[in-house]
């Protein structure tokens, strides 16, 4: 990356323990994306630790590479009333902010309704035009991230080619596609943003 001036960068995490995904936007550009998906680990523990992990080497490199005025983490904040998904959305998100305050980095979050209403065009449809996909509700978000940043998100088989599902449906990595969008939103005006800082 080299050594630079910036205004400001945004990691953008869209964490779970069953795969994590997270993006690096410097000045409203995406400079590279990650997709964590915990090979090795056995229990939520190292889950955590692995994630974390990541993510302060992350802003170690960032913080001794690049010029900046600011760095901020935005996590997904989920709005579910299950119980579970609660629990382990905070118990990543604490473990994330714990590391990041030692780095004098803040994090905030954010509903993914409030990101894609303002980070994803229209022109890319809504969830109904998708009925035949694997999730629908993803894949607006998928299609900009492939569309605007040129970015293949199908994940693949044993053969390097597109996994599919029995009915012909291609599995894609929309972890990758929320944490992008997530980094996206650091960008638009403050005024539009419905950021919580996480503390």
């Amino acid at each position: 990356m080299g050594e630079s001036i910036v205004n400001k960068i945004v990691i953008g995490i869209d964490q779970s323990y069953t795969r994590a995904g997270v993006a690096i936007a410097i000045n409203g550009k995406l400079v590279n994306y990650y997709s964590i998906d915990y090979d090795g680990c056995i229990n939520n523990i190292q889950k955590r630790f692995t994630l974390r992990n990541f993510v302060r080497e992350r802003i170690l490199f960032l913080q001794d590479n690049v010029v900046y005025d600011d760095l901020i983490i935005i996590m997904e904040r989920d709005n579910s009333k299950h119980r579970l998904v609660i629990k382990n959305s905070a118990e990543l998100t604490a473990c994330i902010v714990d590391m990041a305050y030692k780095y004098g980095v803040d994090v905030y979050s954010v509903v993914a309704t409030a990101v894609k209403s303002k980070v994803i065009p229209k022109k890319y449809g809504k969830p109904d035009d998708y009925k035949d996909e694997r999730k629908p509700n993803k894949m607006p978000a998928i299609m900009f991230c492939e569309k605007e940043f040129g970015i293949d998100l199908s994940e693949k088989d044993n053969n390097f080619n597109k996994k599919v599902d029995k009915k012909g449906r291609v599995w894609y990595n929309d972890d990758v596609a929320d944490s992008i969008t997530i980094a996206m939103y650091g960008f638009i005006d403050e005024k539009l943003q419905k950021l919580q800082k996480e503390e």
